[in-house]
Formats: C-alpha cells, sequence, structure tokens
C-alpha cells in the first residue's frame, strides 16, 4: 500500500475533514516533499497535508490520524505551516542515508581512500542526462558528510538540498566511489 494512500483513508477514518483541490475531480490536498525513490526505503517522510482544524494542537491531529494508520506506519511529528512559512519543500535541507553493501565492495574497493579525496576537493563535477541532454553539475557543494563503516559494511551519507537540488546516493556509489552501476542498484539504501 502507498503510503499515500494510508494517510488519506486514515485521516478519512479519523473524521478529521480534508482542503479539497478545486476543479471538476476535486482530491485531498496532500503532498509529500522530496518523495523517496522507488526501492529505496525510509524511517521519515515528510508530507504536507491541508485539514480544516477545528482548534486542535498538531500534536493531538497527529494522535488522531495514527489511530487509523496500518502498522508500522506512524507520524511521529505534525507542526502547523502557513501560508506564510512557504510550505514544507521550503522547510527541509537536507537528508541523511545509510547505505549497505557487500562487505567485500566495503572493503575491497579502497573507499576510505576515494571519500577522503573526495571531502577534500571543493568541485566534482558530474554529468547527468536530463530529457536527452547532458548536464553538467558540482555536488561537492551538496554533500555535508561522507563516511564508511567497515564493520557494519555500510555507507553514512549526507546530503543538502539547495535551489539547484541535490545529489542522489547512487550518484556518490558510481560516480565519486568508482562502484559499478550493477553492484550500486543492490545496494540496501535507507533514507
Amino acid at each position: 500500500m502507498e503510503v499515500s494512500e494510508a494517510l488519506i483513508r486514515a485521516i478519512r477514518r479519523s473524521g478529521l475533514p480534508f482542503v479539497y483541490s478545486q476543479g471538476y475531480h476535486p482530491h485531498p490536498r496532500i503532498s509529500f516533499a522530496f518523495a523517496t525513490s522507488v526501492g529505496m526505503a525510509s524511517n521519515e517522510e515528510y508530507a504536507d497535508i491541508r485539514i480544516e482544524t477545528r482548534g486542535e494542537e498538531p500534536a493531538e491531529l497527529g494522535k488522531k490520524i495514527n489511530a487509523f494508520l496500518p502498522e508500522g506506519l506512524e507520524i511521529v511529528g505534525t507542526k502547523q505551516i502557513t501560508d506564510a512559512d512557504g510550505g514544507l519543500a521550503e522547510s527541509i535541507n537536507g537528508f541523511s542515508y545509510a547505505i549497505s553493501l557487500h562487505r567485500d565492495i566495503i572493503s575491497g574497493q579502497g573507499l576510505r581512500e576515494k571519500m577522503e579525496t573526495f571531502l577534500k576537493s571543493d568541485v566534482f563535477i558530474i554529468t547527468r542526462k536530463i530529457k536527452e541532454k547532458r548536464v553538467e553539475k558540482n555536488i561537492r557543494p551538496l554533500v555535508s558528510s561522507l563516511s564508511v563503516d567497515e564493520e557494519k559494511h555500510e555507507i553514512a551519507l549526507s546530503v543538502r538540498i539547495s535551489s539547484e537540488g541535490t545529489v542522489r546516493p547512487v550518484e556518490i556509489l558510481t560516480k565519486v566511489l568508482g562502484i559499478s552501476e550493477d553492484i550500486a542498484k543492490m545496494a540496501q539504501i535507507v533514507k
């Protein structure tokens, strides 16, 4: 089940009234800022949900909705955002990822040295293919931290979000660390 469907169902069952979009086919006003890619797990997602409140505190709204969410899905925090605040996407400035790889990959490719070289640099240009165009992007300013834990077979990555976007974990694996695309696709990535 999709997270958005589960949230919509839980909010309806809780009795909280949605704010709906305009037009012939109105939909509940719910959107996810920086939704997680397909195949990637997530410990936290951020959603902008428009509901009509009756003076309830944000924390109480979360409790009401949680009563109707499926096991494993829970609202852990709520915050009221006004139109003057600019919206949810503007209040998120980055993400952290835990990337698990086979132990032979973690220990056998000189990842620590590649990470140190990357982190010492000011510029690291990658090329992305976007709608049949090749676009160059400096990803170094978008990486806050990058480290490897050889015992856990895990890479820790923290990225920033800027007006120019962000960097994808797979780009760090393939372009910065030199891991093949086939192996990078098999990595277990948790946001």
